[in-house]
């Protein structure tokens, strides 16, 4: 086929001028900017289809993205533009091919990075050191697997002389989330390990790792950002006064090697500077004191326990953390086993894996070979394996299309790196690849974007801070729709308040609140249908009062999202039956 009809199939789609310019151009690998509702999902669809167009076969596009809801209507949205072109071709050839494209589409490489990742190990068996039948875990399989394994290593170490002194030192629950937070970093515990550094060094570097983690250095800086009067309204001036030095001294601390300086430093400001108790009850300053204590105790504790060390810390650390490794070496060995037995993988070995397969010329050089063209959606949620499997896929400039937006980097949980993607940026600039930003949004109207615009510029800043890389500034798009629908009121924000004496006896109050709000507006017509309705929660635990009180006043909805299918109580009571049987 023409590059002329890749060229008509480009206009077909109804793209703007920066839209067709990233899905037209072959020449350089190109990473584009795209806001919410900017129509990139759209972009890369175009491109995808165009490059068939050209006479590229369906088995040598690889389009990648980070959810398997969101390859499955990334497959839809293909198919769906596959049909129309077969509808609006004259009969004869060009009809037929169009149709035996479409019919191919369940066998394109369209997926999660762990399908192509997956698929890599399946193909390479032998080198990788594993049976091709295997089977992958998901993440709330995982999570309960990783669980029970700790909890049976933990006995199994009770029972060993040769760890009484750990348990000694650490108590049973402090050492239980040890290892934990090694089993849930296994990689970067393995490598660690692996490099014999000496017991201090180990636990710096986990330890500055994760004083980096966004959790931690951005509600620090976001404690940094209020001002007294803001402090001070809230009650809380003179806690954040001491915590803050010494959260500083902490870094300062580690940086000049004086890990126990820096652990005595952080515990000290976990006990006397995160006292929820102080302050309102609510306000703006205790949230994000509660997110730095949420973080604290998930990250730092498992590190660092609850005691304040002394100087015969690293002394201590040198005699422990043999012991340590011995007692992660003995876990992850369990671990390997229940997987094995499980016959599976788990998205860490599926990354480790097609890594470490890609890193052999060999096997680069034919999947390079293999593949015309890598499309990746989502990019902002990829993290720095992850990215290396993408540009090892990749090859040759030209070759590699890659689409994101920092400000939705969302997938913390699995070790998302928005920094990765403001790399690839760089890279491609430095390289002379295409670097472009759609800005303009198609789905919400200027109206609305002007007034949240007004409200989290404010919060969010709205430039770059070289000390934060992992920060993503406020930025405004560009409304496509100049005003607003005519049936509902000017945009603006409201607040609907909720009290109680505290969270737990305030989040219902609010439900109900809120609840009696959208059946006035139901009632007023600013809602037309229910489905015109978001609402948006900062943790899937606020869910349930919602829910209930929205059951209680008959207003229907669908909780798009909410804990895991294995994190559910009742799922988790069956688990629990079936392990006792």
């Amino acid at each position: 086929m023409s590059r002329t009809l890749a060229e008509q199939i480009v206009e077909s789609f109804g793209l703007t001028g920066i839209q067709k310019q990233a899905a037209r151009e072959r020449e350089r690998d190109v990473v584009v900017t795209a806001g919410a509702g900017s129509g990139k999902t759209r972009t890369l669809v175009a491109r995808y289809v165009s490059l068939l167009a050209e006479g590229v076969e369906p088995r040598r596009v690889v389009a990648i993205t980070f959810t398997k809801k969101a390859a499955r209507e990334m497959r839809a949205r293909v198919r769906d533009a596959l049909t129309q072109l077969v509808q609006a071709a004259p009969f004869g050839d060009e009809q037929q091919r169009w149709l035996a494209l479409s019919s191919r589409m369940d066998a394109a490489r369209i997926g999660t990075i762990h399908s192509i990742c997956a698929e890599i190990l399946q193909a390479h068996p032998a080198e990788a050191g594993i049976d091709p039948r295997f089977a992958v875990l998901d993440e709330g399989l995982t999570a309960a697997l990783r669980a029970q394994v700790v909890t049976d290593t933990l006995g199994e170490l009770v029972d060993q002389p040769a760890f009484a002194e750990l348990f000694k030192t650490l108590k049973p629950s402090d050492l239980g989330s040890l290892l934990q937070f090694l089993l849930d970093h296994r990689l970067e515990a393995d490598e660690a390990f692996a490099e014999n550094l000496d017991a201090g060094a180990i636990v710096r570097q986990f330890l500055e790792n994760t004083l980096r983690r966004e959790e931690l250095a951005g509600t620090i800086a976001d404690l940094r950002g209020r001002s007294r009067a803001d402090l001070e309204a809230d009650g809380l001036y003179d806690l954040i006064s001491g915590l803050l030095p010494l959260w500083d001294s902490a870094e300062s601390a580690l940086k000049q090697g004086d890990l126990a300086g820096s652990a005595q430093a952080l515990i000290q400001a976990r006990k006397t500077g995160m006292k929820l108790t102080v302050g309102k009850r609510v306000s703006p300053t205790k949230d994000i004191l509660r997110d730095l204590q949420k973080a604290y105790d998930a990250f730092l504790a498992p590190i660092l326990g609850g005691d304040l060390p002394d100087p015969g810390m690293e002394a201590r650390l040198s005699t422990l953390m043999p012991l340590v490794s011995r007692a992660f070496e003995q876990l992850s060995r369990n671990y390997r086993t229940a997987l094995a037995q499980r016959q599976a993988l788990d998205f860490d070995d599926l990354e480790a894996g097609a890594e470490k397969l890609l890193a052999e010329e060999s096997i680069r050089v034919r999947w390079q070979a293999e593949l015309d063209a890598l499309l990746v959606d989502e990019f902002q949620d990829t993290n720095a394996r992850q990215r290396k499997i993408v540009e090892a896929l990749a090859g040759a400039q030209g070759h590699l299309f890659v689409v994101g937006d920092a400000r939705q980097s969302i997938y913390r949980f699995r070790r998302a790196d928005v920094t990765v993607f403001r790399a690839m940026q760089d890279r491609a600039k430095r390289e002379g690849g295409l670097v472009l930003d759609l800005d303009r949004t198609y789905r919400a109207h200027e109206p609305l974007l002007q007034a949240t615009g007004d409200l989290l510029t404010g919060i969010m800043g709205d430039q770059d801070d070289p000390s934060r890389p992992y920060y993503v500034p406020f930025s405004q798009l560009d409304a496509h729709r100049k005003s607003a629908p005519e049936h509902i009121q000017p945009a603006h924000i409201e607040l609907v308040f909720g009290a109680g004496e505290d969270a737990a006896s305030a989040r219902p109050v609010m439900a109900i609140a809120l609840g009696k709000r959208l059946l006035e507006l139901k009632q007023a017509g600013q809602i037309r249908t229910w489905d015109d309705v978001a609402l948006l929660f900062r943790a899937s635990s606020g869910f349930a009062y919602y829910e209930n009180a929205f059951e209680d006043m008959g207003i229907p909805f669908v909780t798009v999202a909410g804990r895991g299918f294995y994190e559910r109580p009742e799922i988790r009571d069956v688990l629990n039956l079936l392990r006792a049987l």
